[in-house]
């Protein structure tokens, strides 16, 4: 089965109706049976291209850099998140989720856990964010500060330098249960 193959039946069981630990066992063994013939089947295509732009996209975040994030993206990026369900076509889409989070959580950190698989200009990676989400006064309720920590994993395909396909898995009950004010 070809590496692309591969990679993309990971993302499908990821999108599955499964629940969060069969999923999670799914995805380790896949990726554990995988990554030992990545290094030799990604040097056919190239590899280490897509995780420069991946890591250009991850400082824009935690920069708070609106302008960084949209020179990473192609103007027709797929976007698919757990907390929309469904997927989105354009740049607007993923700067519209980059400006909501970055103006609720100002101290936001997106960092990667472990070493992401790369092949082909497609990247799996898991990854921690975190910061404090700040929710101003309202009908006579203080201003509130929040933390926000939340573990997930994302798939990305890279072509000619940007992002043509974005796909972030997470547990989207517990970030509405973290953000919920």
């Amino acid at each position: 089965m070809p590496v692309v193959s591969i990679f993309w039946n990971l993302e499908i069981l990821m999108s599955s109706y499964c629940s969060g630990v069969i999923r999670r066992i799914r995805l380790a063994v896949l990726l554990a049976a995988w990554l030992p013939a990545a290094p030799a089947l990604a040097a056919d295509c190239g590899a280490g291209r897509a995780w420069p732009v991946v890591e250009q996209y991850m400082a824009a975040w935690n920069h708070q850099d609106i302008q960084a994030a949209a020179d990473t993206l192609s103007e027709q990026v797929s976007y698919f998140s757990t907390s929309a369900a469904a997927a989105r076509q354009g740049s607007q889409a993923v700067l519209d989720v980059v400006k909501g989070l970055t103006g609720l959580i100002p101290d936001l950190r997106w960092q990667v856990i472990g070493h992401p698989a790369e092949a082909c200009g497609r990247l799996a990676f898991e990854w921690e964010f975190s910061g404090n989400a700040q929710f101003p006064a309202r009908d006579g309720q203080a201003a509130v500060s929040r933390p926000v920590k939340l573990r997930g994993a994302s798939f990305v395909q890279v072509e000619n330098g940007r992002i043509t396909h974005l796909a972030d898995y997470y547990n989207a009950l517990t970030m509405r249960e973290q953000l919920a004010h």
